[in-house]
């Protein structure tokens, strides 16, 4: 008698014979299709890679775009917070990628150049401005960071210079208080170089426009350099007639005893 083995129609798990008509473990065309399948990706992955090479810096340019954008709102909002290291930070990542116009990014440039010299870092401020392209500076307002800066950093011909084109593009549009500024930084200047003649030509460029200013002041105070005292005193009179109370009324009174008190020349 022959005996028979469970284990005879069945594989070593219990699963039916591979031999069995009904089941099919390997269908006849699963090889071809992962070939096609695996065929078409890397012929997929050769047209991308082609096509970066040609159109890359096209379909970077946006993200480019977005994340200056970016940094550059971030950099203003932390400067609005006083937070001038982080802003400066924020600007030179943004001029890193690509602006949708020049104007923007020469905006930010320009900001850089303003923390620096609110920062008290004059020669950086310089550095900043001078990195430029005069493309940048179209407006008598984008002189004023800029000229400022060299004058504090002790750059009095350059100073001078800009001063002068700054002055002069801000008379040509009709700007007033563009020209009170440059009148008074270009007082300023005139100081520092010992023209003291064409520093009071100045001033009384921006006093005319500002009567209530400061550059009345500084007209008396190089008035008074020059050995002209009762100007000078006669100036401060006025406007402390002018201008009742406050911290430069307080320096005209100020200056004014000074000068009662100094021996006459």
């Amino acid at each position: 008698m022959t005996l028979s083995c469970p284990e005879a129609n069945s594989d070593v798990n219990g699963a039916p014979p591979t031999d069995d008509p009904g089941i099919q473990l390997n269908p006849p065309n699963a090889f071809t299709a992962f070939l096609i399948a695996t065929a078409v990706g890397y012929v997929g992955l050769l047209v991308f890679v082609f096509a970066f090479g040609l159109y890359g810096d096209g379909l970077t340019a946006g993200i480019d775009r977005a994340c200056a954008e970016a940094a550059f709102q971030n950099g203003k909002q932390v400067e609005g917070e006083g937070n001038y290291e982080l802003a400066i930070q924020r600007y030179r990542q943004a001029l890193e990628g690509r602006f949708d116009d020049k104007a923007r990014e020469y905006e930010c440039g320009r900001s850089i150049g303003e923390v620096l010299l609110r920062l008290g870092r004059y020669e950086e401020a310089v550095d900043a401005y001078r990195s430029l392209p005069r493309d940048a500076f179209t407006l008598p307002g984008h002189w004023t960071g800029y000229v400022t800066a060299l004058l504090r950093a002790g750059q009095y011909q350059d100073a001078e210079r800009l001063g002068s084109e700054w002055l002069g593009k801000a008379q040509a549009v009709g700007d007033k208080q563009q020209c009170i500024w440059a009148g008074a930084t270009m007082g300023q200047i005139m100081e520092h170089l010992n023209r003291l003649d064409d520093a009071c030509n100045y001033y009384r460029m921006a006093a005319n426009d500002a009567p209530d200013g400061d550059a009345p002041i500084m007209m008396a105070n190089v008035l008074q350099k020059l050995g002209r005292t009762a100007e000078a005193m006669e100036q401060l009179d006025t406007y402390l007639a002018r201008v009742k109370s406050g911290p430069l009324h307080e320096e005209a009174a100020r200056l004014r005893a000074e000068f009662a008190a100094a021996p006459a020349q």
